[in-house]
């Protein structure tokens, strides 16, 4: 190092320490937000109970879904009484839904600063509040759908809408009628090279069958506008579905259980009957009795003829 920067070492140590944080910093995956939704017809004003309550509430829910990755709850009276919805991606850990949802927080109230409507959409969480018991009764809101495409094939390269058909039914199967919390995963191989990653998801305040429609009409929604896209996000107020050719999920969590092991066989037991078994058997049988039959009708005749023979020679009796 020159001489004349020796005096400078402390400064530039630290300029060299800022610039690295800085890099590493801006340089991290960001938990950025996807899609907002505010209400433009009905607000509130700066200094209202329903802001107060709207505070308490969003501070409660996100708090109250990180153990099992959902919550609904309600705060206040009406007229001021608001409803919130906190849910995390089924595969995410503690740590990572707090993380997203106390972001959430802060991103809902800055975006949506006076609405008494709002939802907010991330990768990993889903945060929604509103003036109205949505949880009770089926709001205008369940019919909104925002779908993004990041990914698609050319029309040269091979593609299979079947098997991204076929993966996504199988999916909304497990997820509706299959999974306590409406989530599954699942995989399909595209290519000998290229594998296709698969995740639905539905809110836990909905019926099975509920959850099987919303997903439904992503999956309608999807194929309708982005037919050929391998990388892709549908979301809604009640359910969630994504696919991409990297596994942008825990692969542990709510994949398709193993198929049950074969049985154990003894192998000191019988063989196993079969269907021709009885046949077999009946086969042998048979036979068996009509030799025993003429063997019986042999001695008897015997033992008359012999019974016969005695009688005869006591009695001097001959035959006729």
């Amino acid at each position: 190092m020159p001489s004349y920067l020796l005096p400078n070492l402390p400064q530039l140590l630290f300029l060299s320490f800022l610039f690295t944080t800085l890099r590493t910093a801006t340089s991290a995956p960001s938990n950025s937000w996807y899609w907002y939704n505010c209400s433009i017809t009905s607000n509130f004003t700066t200094h209202s109970t329903y802001k107060s309550d709207l505070q308490l509430l969003l501070s409660s829910l996100s708090s109250a879904a990180i153990p099992t990755g959902f919550s609904t709850q309600s705060n206040g009276r009406s007229p001021n009484q608001v409803f919130g919805s906190a849910l995390c991606r089924g595969d995410v850990s503690q740590d990572e839904c707090q993380y997203c949802l106390s972001t959430a927080v802060q991103d809902i109230l800055q975006l949506c600063p006076l609405s008494r409507r709002g939802a907010i959409w991330y990768l990993k969480c889903f945060l929604r509040y509103s003036s109205s018991n949505f949880t009770s009764s089926k709001d205008n809101e369940t019919s909104r759908f925002r779908r993004f495409s990041y990914k698609t094939q050319n029309a040269s390269e091979p593609f299979s809408a079947a098997l991204l058909g076929n993966l996504m039914t199988d999916l909304i199967e497990r997820a509706a009628y299959r999974s306590a919390r409406l989530f599954a995963t699942g995989e399909v191989n595209m290519t000998s090279s290229e594998t296709l990653y698969g995740l639905v998801q539905c809110t836990r305040d909905q019926s099975e069958d509920d959850c099987h429609q919303c997903l439904q009409r992503s999956v309608n929604i999807m194929s309708t506008y982005f037919p050929r896209s391998i990388e892709a996000v549908t979301m809604a107020y009640n359910c969630f579905m994504g696919h991409a050719t990297y596994s942008f999920y825990n692969q542990s969590v709510g994949a398709a259980p193993p198929p049950p092991p074969a049985p154990e066989v003894d192998p000191g037991a019988p063989p196993p009957r079969g269907k021709d078994s009885g046949k077999k058997n009946v086969a042998l049988v048979i036979p068996l009795v009509s030799v025993l039959g003429v063997l019986s009708a042999i001695f008897i005749c015997s033992w008359r003829r012999r019974t016969f023979l005695k009688v005869s020679r006591k009695y001097c009796i001959r035959p006729v």
